[in-house]
């Protein structure tokens, strides 16, 4: 049986952390040095923003268009 482990307490904010940080690495890989306005984003972040920010980090041009 498969468990939601974001709808479990303990483990989404785990998650949710490596999600961020997973993110944070691909982001200066390709773009360098990532500004503040981009940590402010991901304060309060859900799943959903980080999934949609890594789908659009594969085809932006830009750092501004990931988070467009």
């Amino acid at each position: 049986m498969m468990i939601d482990l974001m709808e479990n307490e303990v483990f989404a904010p785990w998650i949710l952390k490596g999600f961020a940080t997973i993110l944070l690495m691909q982001l200066e890989v390709r773009f360098g040095t990532v500004p503040a306005w981009v940590l402010e984003k991901f304060k309060g972040a859900k799943e959903e923003q980080y999934l949609a920010w890594g789908d659009r980090l594969l085809t932006a041009e830009s750092l501004e268009a990931v988070f467009a």
